[in-house]
């Protein structure tokens, strides 16, 4: 449970990207997405230095609050910021 200092004072997304933002490796993947410079798991665990399983595990956290989505091509999943998001997480981060 996260506690907030005026529920009034932060809509229910502005809270999902500060709880999401506690992590840094959270942080580390949405920047890197957000930079362009990796979209697929295998490319997240190879510049974050932590393995796929533990990508795919931060990644389903971040898709069910709706951070992430997930686009599938091939045999790979491509993962993009959520544009609703985006404004807020640049702003946080």
């Amino acid at each position: 449970i996260r506690y907030f200092q005026n529920n009034s004072m932060y809509g229910e997304r502005e809270k999902k990207v500060l709880v999401a933002s506690q992590s840094i490796t959270n942080q580390r993947i949405i920047s890197e997405i957000l930079n362009g410079k990796c979209n697929t798991n295998v490319e997240l665990a190879r510049e974050i230095g932590v393995s796929r399983g533990t990508i795919s595990w931060y990644m389903k956290n971040l898709k069910e609050i709706g951070l992430i989505k997930e686009t599938k091509r091939g045999r790979s999943i491509i993962y993009k910021i959520n544009i609703s998001y985006k404004n807020l997480i640049e702003r946080y981060k």
